[in-house]
């Protein structure tokens, strides 16, 4: 299963995609937050067999979206579905 969530916010810079993914990471230390959203959605999403891909920017150098690719029921941790393209930056 396969789900995209995509905003049109100012995004996360590509170079700051694996810190913002990471416990008390932040894509942008001037915004508030704790840094904890994104990892726990990774936690719960790999314990489930699954994998979080953040792609950003996503149009016009902006927006940031979240690809949750999860296995269908019964498939031990097969992930169905294409992997992401290169031009997609994968964080796992």
């Amino acid at each position: 299963m396969r789900l995209d969530v995509t905003d049109t916010g100012p995004g996360i810079a590509p170079s700051l995609l694996e810190p913002a993914l990471a416990r008390f990471g932040r894509g942008d230390t001037r915004e508030a937050g704790f840094g904890v959203g994104l990892a726990l959605a990774r936690w719960v999403i790999e314990a489930q067999g699954g994998r979080l891909t953040a792609i950003s920017p996503v149009a016009m150098g902006r927006g940031l979206a979240i690809r949750i690719d999860l296995p269908r029921a019964g498939a031990a941790g097969r992930i169905d579905g294409p992997r992401p393209t290169a031009a997609e930056s994968e964080v796992a």
